[in-house]
């Protein structure tokens, strides 16, 4: 090994590791918040929860319809949550397939809908896993945009990393905003 030269498990130099390293606390601070927003509905306690139990297998079908009209704004916001899901995975597995970061996306989308319908606090609905893997494939397409525009993977990221450190900044600030306010 040469003089001044580091080791690293990861096989990247020190500060590429750190940047992975952030990218894990931020995305790892996302799912939280989006456990919270999708299947606690932003409740600061039990008693706040809704006792909901159903089941939509029709995509864009009952659960979308609000007076008999299809409700675009929760469909879109299913969307919208998870685009950030799949920008991050296109940094975490840079190196993995379209399809293993689309098979997590639906994974962790089902994985929610099971969880609302095991627990009753949620309408469990396959236009929820439809859009939520939509949104996912759509932040994959947003990254390679960037990492184009970007001009390299480092670029990118970095900007991934300011952006991303921004919202989870005011994301925090909205969850303690939200918890004092219903204290």
């Amino acid at each position: 090994m040469k003089q001044g030269s580091t080791f690293s498990f990861s096989g990247r130099d020190g500060e590429a590791a750190q940047r992975h390293g952030l990218i894990w606390v931020l995305f790892l601070i996302y799912l939280a918040a989006m456990t919270w927003i999708i299947l606690f509905k932003f409740a600061v306690s039990p008693e706040q929860l809704p006792y909901i139990r159903s089941l939509n297998l029709i995509p864009f079908h009952e659960s979308v319809i609000v007076n008999d009209r299809l409700d675009l704004s929760e469909i879109l916001m299913n969307g919208i949550i998870f685009v950030p899901f799949g920008i991050y995975l296109s940094i975490l597995l840079s190196n993995g397939r379209f399809w293993v970061k689309f098979l997590a996306f639906a994974a962790v989308s089902l994985a929610y809908e099971i969880c609302q319908y095991a627990a009753a606090i949620g309408a469990s609905d396959i236009t929820d896993v439809i859009m939520n893997c939509a949104g996912g494939c759509v932040g994959v397409a947003v990254y390679f945009v960037l990492r184009k525009l970007a001009g390299s993977r480092k670029r990118a990221e970095r900007v991934v990393q300011i952006l991303a450190g921004i919202g989870t900044v005011l994301m925090v600030m909205l969850i303690a905003m939200t918890l004092i306010y219903n204290m």
